[in-house]
């Protein structure tokens, strides 16, 4: 989403130099609006068999949706921290030395 100001900027750089990329921008920015309602709409219609509030209840069905796929996201960022933290440990592990007992005990026994 745009703060109301770059909104305007970019608006008034389209209206007034029929500049594309600025366009482009502010049909970008709406797009997740756009979606959620027509989501909305649709699940409004698809719950309008069950009386008068069938606003209300697509209203829960979207917040449920939006629940879950936030539970998704919320395991998939912890499994990408663990493999990072897998990753650095492995690496502290090969550049890690030996300390210096333990490499002359190794070395003599050959």
């Amino acid at each position: 989403m745009l703060q109301p100001q770059d909104e305007y900027a970019i608006a008034k750089r389209w209206r007034e130099h029929n500049d594309g990329t600025a366009a482009q921008t502010l049909v970008t920015s709406h797009l997740r609006l756009v979606a959620a309602t027509d989501m909305l709409a649709n699940l409004t219609l698809r719950f309008h068999d069950f009386g008068s509030n069938a606003p209300a209840m697509a209203l829960k069905e979207m917040s449920l949706m939006a629940r879950l796929q936030a539970s998704v996201m919320s395991f998939a960022d912890m499994f990408l921290l663990l493999t990072m933290l897998f990753f650095a440990l492995a690496a502290l592990g090969i550049v890690m030395k030996r300390p210096a007992a333990l490499a002359d005990a190794a070395g003599g026994a050959h």
